[in-house]
């Protein structure tokens, strides 16, 4: 079974830059689909579409934010379990702790510079799924 990461931000480069870190991370080892729209965000949410490992979701996604598209993702049966990390460089307190309201996981602020984003992105897919670390260490 493949390990799987769908990500939504509505910045193309944020998603170019994603994808080239985590190949970079975890080479074959994490599928990962990054995504601008939520039409096909929520397209690899359908049934019968593969089970997701983690998503990672911008906060800001006009026109709406991740609290809003929370309870759709944990309303698709299957996914109510799936670990929903929200991320953003520009939430209030508020928003962040209505994120985790609605069923995140938890919220990450964007850090800047790439090795502390890389590092913390390392951090985030270890942190939920573990098994890549211990096929990394083998």
């Amino acid at each position: 079974m493949t390990t799987f990461l769908l990500v939504l931000d509505d910045d193309e480069d944020d998603c170019v830059m994603l994808t080239h870190l985590i190949k970079t991370l975890f080479g074959e080892q994490l599928g990962l689909v990054c995504t601008i729209n939520q039409t096909d965000f929520l397209a690899h949410l359908a049934p019968g579409e593969p089970l997701v490992s983690l998503i990672l979701l911008d906060y800001h996604l006009p026109p709406t934010t991740a609290t809003e598209l929370i309870p759709l993702i944990r309303a698709q049966a299957g996914r109510e379990q799936v670990p929903v990390v929200v991320w953003s460089a520009q939430a209030s307190a508020q928003e962040q702790q209505a994120c985790v309201a609605k069923g995140a996981s938890e919220y990450l602020s964007k850090v800047a510079g790439m090795d502390s984003l890389t590092q913390q992105l390392y951090q985030l897919v270890v942190r939920y799924i573990p098994a890549l670390l211990q096929v990394d260490e083998a």
